[in-house]
């Protein structure tokens, strides 16, 4: 029995591939436009994906008895996971904690679910098939960019439902996508953008070349139709940061050229996009103008910064210590938000508005699972964050696997932050999860494969 289970066991790492890859395309595509809560079919998908992932893990340990999850990033993460489970145990709204709300779905199951996800990519994909992982992802991410620009132009190629009574068939509004918003969209692209634009700047193969850069096209496409501006930040910064590590490793010399390309590419796509828009692009950029301005005001003026973003905020903070051990609840935020309807009046034109998100990732970790959850969190991504920062400047840049170690590191930057100005969602955060448990993977490699040489040399 044990012999079976053994020779089982070496498939285990190819049936999580398939699973993540399902992950990574299918559950990007799939999106209910005719459904108030477009995603429900997503947070289906996710769950399935969590179970038999979990089972999986459960064989790999049964058959390995490995102690691999021994990853100091682990122990806020299993605190962060436990806090949760607390969180929706104490909260006022249990009909909600689990399932989370209609329209968000991020209760417990798609939290935890999150977290299954991470050590999936982790523990259960082999080195030599994370290409495999990240084709599949940047292909459909493509696609997902490329449906985005056509809602950008007035094509709706979904036939969504749910999206006229939203836009009142404007659809040049505002872009869905397979998403459902377009700040998500945003949060999607410059996640997988970064990874784009590292792994051309890298590439040797020609064919690896033209993908990566096809790919990086269309999502910088995308990320540009988006209108997002902390995503178009998280991809600023980040490219920075990329930037840095080029000159700091001395690899600019090797690689300005596709630089300059690159960037002369995007430079036209903006172009061509913002002269055809009708001012929608002109009219982002100028409002970071106009925020300024408003930062100049008075308060009242100043509740409408960043779209409304500053007035939330502003009311969410005092909720971190109304609800300081255990949070509200997952997915409870709108219960709990101190709004009045002259205010939503004021600020977003609509009395009946509902804020159901605090529009800061780690001021809705604070509110609804607590602040010590929110401590645990932060401690797992510094942990990461110092555990890339240890190797980054040691790594082989025209390697076969570095590159990847350095993608997956950027492009997690990038959505962090992005996610100061933006919120979790069902449809985009399995996605940051998965690169994460990639990133982590590839680092332990390193290190065991570094320090394999130290020892015999």
């Amino acid at each position: 029995m044990l012999d079976k289970i053994k020779i089982y066991g070496k498939d285990i790492e190819d049936i999580e591939l398939i699973i993540l890859c399902i992950l990574s395309s299918f559950f990007l595509l799939i999106y209910d436009g005719k459904n108030y809560s477009p995603f429900a079919c997503k947070s289906q998908v996710l769950y399935l994906v969590a179970i038999i992932s979990i089972f999986l893990l459960f064989l790999k340990f049964f058959v390995e008895k490995s102690n691999r999850l021994k990853n100091t990033a682990h122990i806020p993460l299993f605190i962060y996971a436990a806090l949760i489970i607390i969180s929706a145990l104490f909260s006022e709204y249990p009909q909600v904690v689990y399932k989370g709300l209609p329209g968000r779905l991020e209760g417990v199951y798609a939290l935890l679910s999150y977290i299954t996800v991470y050590f999936a990519a982790y523990y259960l994909i082999k080195k030599e098939k994370i290409y495999v992982l990240i084709y599949v992802l940047l292909t459909f991410t493509s696609i997902v960019a490329l449906i985005g620009v056509l809602e950008f132009y007035g094509l709706n190629p979904l036939d969504q439902t749910y999206k006229e009574l939203r836009v009142e068939h404007e659809y040049k509004i505002v872009i869905y996508s397979t998403i459902g918003n377009q700040n998500f969209i945003g949060s999607l692209m410059c996640l997988t953008l970064m990874i784009g634009i590292i792994l051309f700047v890298s590439s040797q193969n020609k064919y690896q070349k033209i993908f990566f850069f096809i790919t990086s096209v269309f999502l910088y496409s995308g990320l540009i139709v988006s209108r997002t501006r902390s995503a178009w930040t998280g991809t600023v910064l980040s490219l920075v940061i990329f930037l840095f590590f080029l000159i700091k490793k001395k690899y600019i010399k090797e690689v300005w050229k596709k630089l300059i390309f690159l960037f002369m590419v995007f430079f036209i796509i903006t172009f061509l996009i913002a002269i055809s828009s009708e001012g929608r692009i002109a009219g982002k950029f100028l409002a970071v103008v106009r925020d300024i301005k408003m930062i100049e005001a008075d308060s009242k003026q100043m509740d409408s910064l960043g779209s409304g973003r500053f007035y939330i905020w502003k009311n969410s903070i005092p909720l971190l210590t109304e609800y300081f051990p255990f949070g509200s609840g997952p997915d409870t935020f709108p219960f709990v938000f101190p709004s009045n309807w002259e205010d939503k009046m004021r600020i977003f034109g609509d009395p009946y508005v509902i804020i159901d998100k605090a529009h800061n990732e780690f001021l809705q970790i604070g509110v609804t699972t607590g602040i010590p959850s929110l401590l645990a969190y932060l401690f797992f991504i510094a942990v990461i964050m110092l555990k890339n920062q240890i190797i980054v400047f040691k790594l082989d840049f025209f390697s076969t696997y570095d590159p990847l170690i350095l993608a997956s590191f950027i492009g997690c930057i990038a959505y962090l932050v992005q996610s100061f100005f933006n919120i979790s969602v069902v449809s985009v955060a399995p996605v940051y999860w998965m690169i994460l448990g990639i990133n982590q993977n590839l680092v332990l490699k390193y290190v065991e494969s570094s320090f394999k040489e130290t020892s015999f040399s």
